[in-house]
């Protein structure tokens, strides 16, 4: 065996192996469908925890896939309006326990007639 010493004056030297030429593509390519093969092997000598793994990946893809498209729709893709950027939410808050209605319609026909710093105003009545 060769030994290498470190030093702070000259790299360090990579030891030698006497087969030390790259591995071609088609041996490259031998050395993973053997690893395949005894994957699928595997498998087949243990049908009950395959299943499970393969259900559990099932599983796993499909509420990856869910939660994407309901985080895709309701934050990430624009709101469907013209400079949807532009547009804010006006709160009228009512005081803590009273009980009232944070707002009405009276005040939002105000607003909606006299705002002049915004050029639509839409309400939403929530039951």
């Amino acid at each position: 065996m060769n030994s290498v010493l470190l030093s702070l004056d000259r790299p360090r030297e990579l030891p030698q192996h006497r087969d030390a030429e790259p591995a071609s593509y088609v041996h490259s390519n031998m050395l993973i469908w053997n690893d395949l093969r005894y994957a699928f092997r595997s498998f087949g000598r243990t049908p009950g925890f395959t299943t499970l793994a393969v259900l559990t990946i099932t599983v796993g893809i499909g509420a990856n896939s869910a939660i994407f498209s309901v985080v895709n729709s309701v934050l990430l893709r624009p709101l469907p309006y013209t400079d949807s950027g532009r547009i804010f939410q006006i709160v009228d808050n009512a005081p803590v326990g009273s009980g009232a209605i944070a707002s009405s319609f009276p005040k939002f026909s105000f607003l909606h007639d006299h705002a002049r710093s915004f050029s639509d105003i839409a309400g939403v009545g929530l039951c």
